[in-house]
């Protein structure tokens, strides 16, 4: 494929009402709504959890704040409620433990996620899919096999948190703000991320550092999440905004360049897998794939992600 922008979609776009339907009313979930409702993302968000109970009652503590808010409307529902919706979120699933990997969770949340999308299929054909539940890649995979949308419709947040952490600890390292440093992260959510060492920038500018230091930052970002899971039991804050940064870039038509989760075929030599490329995200989910080249190792890293994601499907019926 040739070009820097490759077509990755061809559905679409329209503007209107803003409805953002949230799957998973878990620690969360709950993080990802109260992020969207304090910035503003949507008209109205319709929160839906095997707890009924449990989603109507984080509906209603929601709904108290709105007044010193912009106006939204809350609530909890079922699938049918789902109807009309531009965004679903899918963040049900079990929670991983401290010393647990992100593909150890396959097997029960590919469970749950085949009874969600059973159930979303009939009323949420045209919304765009954000998938957040672990392993995210594999489940970003199943939830676009199963449900049957175009490819460009389902995407998973991916990357995009290991960027985040990335970005955190080089701008601690150079003492500049986070927002200064770009640093795209590749690959699987998990152990075999690929930083794109060879396209970190600061201010614009090309920087570089020894192999050992980029080693030993690297090791912080892969052992990031575990330690906040060690520490307080699970993930959150972190996740919640990059959720509400991606589905921003959805409902906002923005044409947005981040690492996300979509299908990987056909470029750099992959097969069919997801995982995480940097991509322009729209109204349309993913519209278009950046084809940035790769040195052999950065190359390299991507492929040795999809064999993994791609082994770690076995077992699992498509």
């Amino acid at each position: 494929m040739g070009g820097l922008l490759i077509p990755h979609g061809l559905g679409a776009v329209s503007q209107g009402w803003r409805k953002v339907v949230i799957v998973g009313t878990g620690q969360v979930g709950m993080a990802c709504a109260l992020t969207m409702a304090v910035r503003q993302r949507a008209d109205e968000l319709v929160l839906i959890d095997a707890d009924g109970q449990r989603a109507a009652g984080e509906a209603l503590d929601l709904s108290h704040g709105l007044p010193f808010g912009e106006p939204l409307r809350v609530r909890a529902g079922g699938y049918a409620e789902a109807a009309g919706a531009q965004v679903v979120v899918i963040t049900a699933g079990a929670r991983r433990g401290a010393d647990e990997s992100r593909l150890a969770l396959l097997k029960k949340n590919a469970a749950i996620l085949r009874e969600i999308v059973g159930a979303l299929q009939a009323v949420c054909g045209e919304a765009v899919w954000v998938v957040v539940s672990n392993p995210v890649d594999v489940m970003s995979y199943y939830a676009w096999k199963w449900s049957g949308l175009p490819k460009e419709k389902v995407v998973g947040s991916g990357t995009l948190l290991d960027m985040a952490r990335w970005q955190t600890l080089l701008a601690q390292e150079l003492g500049v703000a986070a927002s200064s440093v770009h640093a795209p992260v590749l690959g699987e959510h998990g152990d075999k991320a690929v930083p794109l060492w060879s396209r970190v920038t600061v201010g614009g500018a090309p920087w570089e550092m020894p192999i050992p230091e980029q080693e030993r930052l690297w090791g912080q970002v892969l052992r990031a999440g575990q330690e906040v899971i060690r520490r307080k039991g699970s993930t959150s804050y972190g996740i919640a905004l990059a959720v509400d940064y991606l589905v921003g870039a959805i409902l906002g038509h923005q044409e947005r360049v981040m690492p996300v989760s979509c299908l990987a075929q056909g470029y750099y030599d992959l097969g069919e897998v997801y995982l995480s490329l940097l991509a322009v995200v729209n109204r349309q989910g993913v519209s278009r794939v950046v084809n940035i080249p790769l040195n052999d190792r950065e190359y390299s890293g991507l492929q040795t992600a999809a064999q993994v994601l791609q082994q770690a499907r076995i077992g699992i019926e498509a």
